[in-house]
């Protein structure tokens, strides 16, 4: 299967989710966002034009004067800058955002009083119809890599993860909203956390 740039069936849900944050974090203005997949810019457009804060990551090389953009390795760079200066990371990944969450939580705390939100687009799932959890998912939920049930308690697991993000960032969640079976294979799920 192809990989595609915002299915239509899952852009609504992904923008509202997205608009749910920033009305979390008091208005577009007081957001700042580290984007790790920033693509063509769809969710920029729809949801980060008038952020704060924005800066976005892709490999591919993108000509955009409008919107500051990392050309590199989205792990390499979440490894390298100083992650402070967000709070929100939108991770919304073609496959699996674990890694680069595991990374964040491992990089970044919450500070008493701050807000931080945190955006996933999880694809893996189709992986776990057959058989197969990304390690670092199945670390993160605390589900063993070879659970042939997980795939059906996908948005349990994807909350559980979630928060142990949060815990390993030193912050509450707030609230969770998980969005899940999008996509032609009805594997995409969309989430946001709140600490």
């Amino acid at each position: 299967m192809a990989k595609v740039e915002n299915n239509v069936k899952g852009k609504v849900a992904k923008i509202e989710i997205r608009k749910k944050v920033i009305d979390w974090l008091g208005g577009v203005a007081n957001v700042r966002v580290f984007d790790a997949f920033a693509g063509s810019g769809t969710m920029w457009r729809e949801a980060w034009r008038d952020a704060g804060v924005y800066v976005g990551c892709d490999e591919r090389a993108i000509y955009d004067a409008t919107r500051a953009l990392y050309v590199c390795d989205n792990e390499r760079v979440m490894r390298s800058i100083d992650l402070e200066k967000f709070n929100v990371f939108d991770l919304d990944a073609f496959g699996s955002p674990w890694v680069l969450a595991y990374i964040l939580a491992n990089r970044r705390r919450v500070a008493a009083g701050e807000r931080v939100a945190i955006l996933t687009t999880d694809g893996a799932k189709l992986n776990a119809r057959f058989g197969g959890i990304e390690r670092t998912f199945a670390h993160l939920a605390g589900v063993k890599r070879d659970d042939v049930s997980a795939h059906a308690k996908w948005a349990t697991l994807t909350r559980a993860g979630l928060g142990r993000v949060a815990d390993m960032m030193g912050a509450g969640v707030e609230w969770v909203d998980v969005r899940d079976n999008f996509g032609p294979s009805k594997c995409q799920v969309y989430s946001a956390a709140a600490m």
